[in-house]
C-alpha cells in the first residue's frame, strides 16, 4: 500500500511525533502506520497517544521505517538493517520483517570463500536477533549459505575464537556449533579458551 512519501512534508496532517535517541523527532501521520501495524494502531486509537518514545533508535533508521510505512517498500542498507528489522519486529510489521529476512538472505547467497568480513556481519547480526528476540531465521539463513563454504565456515568461527572471551556473549554458542559442525576441534579450543579466560568461582 503507497500513501504517497510527499504526504510526509505536509506538517498538517503529521499528528504523530516518534521520540528517537538523542531527543530528535520524527513526525508523521498516524494513519499509514496504524495501517501497517496493529500495534501503532492500538496506541494512537484506543490510547490516543501523540507520542511514542522509540530512543533506542537511531533518527535515521525511524524515519526509514517511517518512509516504508508510507510507500510499501524499505531501503535497507547494511548500517540500518539491524535497527529497521528490530522495528518492523517491535511494532509487528510483517511484510516488512519478510523484507529484511530477504535482505540478509540475499547478502548471504553473495557469500564467497573468501568473504569473511561478510559473513562477520552476518553472523553479528544472526547472534544479535538470537539474544533479543530469541529467533533463528538468520542463523538458519546463514547456515544454508555457508554449507558448501566449509572453509569459511571455520575461517569465521576461528575469527570469533580469537576475539577476547571476555567480550563474547554465550548466546554466540549456538552460533558457533552450528557453524563449526563437525571440526569439534575448533569447539573445544573456544570452550577451552572461555574456560580460561573466566575467573573461578569464589
Amino acid at each position: 500500500m503507497n500513501f504517497g512519501r510527499h504526504y510526509l512534508e505536509l506538517r498538517g496532517l503529521n499528528d504523530l511525533q516518534l521520540i528517537c535517541s538523542g531527543g530528535e523527532v520524527v513526525r508523521t501521520s498516524s494513519f499509514p502506520l496504524a495501517m501497517n501495524s496493529l500495534v501503532v494502531s492500538e496506541l494512537v486509537g484506543e490510547l490516543q497517544m501523540k507520542e511514542l518514545d522509540v530512543e533506542e533508535f537511531s533518527h535515521s533508521s525511524v524515519q526509514c521505517f517511517v518512509e516504508a510505512c508510507y510507500t510499501g517498500s524499505v531501503i535497507l542498507t547494511r548500517k540500518n538493517f539491524r535497527e529497521v528489522n528490530k522495528l518492523s519486529a517491535v511494532f509487528k510489521v510483517q511484510w516488512m520483517i519478510d523484507e529484511c529476512l530477504k535482505f540478509y538472505t540475499d547478502l548471504c547467497s553473495e557469500l564467497t570463500t573468501g568473504s569473511l568480513e561478510a559473513a562477520w556481519f552476518l553472523f553479528q547480526e544472526a547472534g544479535y536477533i538470537l539474544k533479543e528476540r530469541n529467533n533463528k531465521d538468520l542463523q538458519l539463513a546463514l547456515n544454508a549459505s555457508l554449507g558448501g563454504l566449509s572453509d569459511l565456515q571455520l575461517s569465521l568461527v576461528k575469527d570469533f575464537i580469537s576475539r577476547d572471551p571476555n567480550k563474547q556473549e554465550f548466546v554466540y554458542t549456538d552460533l558457533c556449533i552450528s557453524l563449526a559442525g563437525r571440526s569439534i576441534i575448533v569447539l573445544f579450543e573456544w570452550l577451552i579458551q572461555l574456560v580460561e579466560s573466566k575467573p573461578p568461582p569464589v
